[in-house]
């Protein structure tokens, strides 16, 4: 029972800590800036939960070009620390390097996790609240990932495929993740 309350309350602290740290990650990434427009506020959120574990780590981390290596390994030390005391409130039963390379399968399972739900909000929010702040914020995210591929589509008129097919290429990597996972942590 305890291990189990654990799992959710760790769960919940990497989604919203360690997902908030990715974001950031993604959004220095591809030079999306809200700005003071519309996503301002939700730009202000994600710093008001991550500052206190960003900010030191940028006074002794670079970025690489685009790279924030400082919100990236936030992010990764939030997945070790659920990670981690998972492995030891189950008795510690694998070596110490699983608790590490958990903790990176996790933070990648994460960031697609996170795409996908962001195509589906914002799909969702295309059709019901178009001009709202959180469509703008979600639309910002993920135009980067669906620009290429609706390049590369072929036009159908109003009907815009590249959800969908980026959709279908994030299932087909997480399949083998979880393969490659399966097969490291053997």
């Amino acid at each position: 029972m305890i291990y189990q309350i654990s799992s959710l309350l760790l769960e919940v602290f990497l989604v919203l800590i360690g997902g908030a740290c990715l974001i950031r990650c993604y959004m220095g990434f591809f030079y999306i800036d809200l700005g003071r427009a519309a996503g301002y506020q939700i730009s202000g959120y994600l710093h008001s939960l991550t500052n206190w574990i960003i900010l030191p780590l940028r006074q002794v981390l670079p970025s690489f070009g685009r790279f924030d290596l400082a919100s990236f390994l936030a992010a990764y030390l939030i997945a070790l620390i659920q990670v981690g005391t998972l492995w030891f409130l189950s008795g510690a039963n694998n070596a110490v390097s699983y608790v590490f390379i958990q903790s990176l399968f996790e933070i990648v399972n994460l960031f697609l996790s996170g795409v996908i739900g962001a195509i589906f909000a914002s799909i969702l929010l295309s059709w019901f609240a178009a001009s709202s702040m959180a469509y703008y914020f979600l639309s910002a995210l993920t135009e980067p990932l669906l620009k290429p591929i609706r390049n590369t589509l072929p036009k159908l008129g109003m009907l815009d495929l590249s959800p969908l097919a980026l959709l279908i290429a994030i299932q087909i990597l997480q399949v083998v993740l979880a393969n490659v996972q399966s097969m490291v942590l053997r």
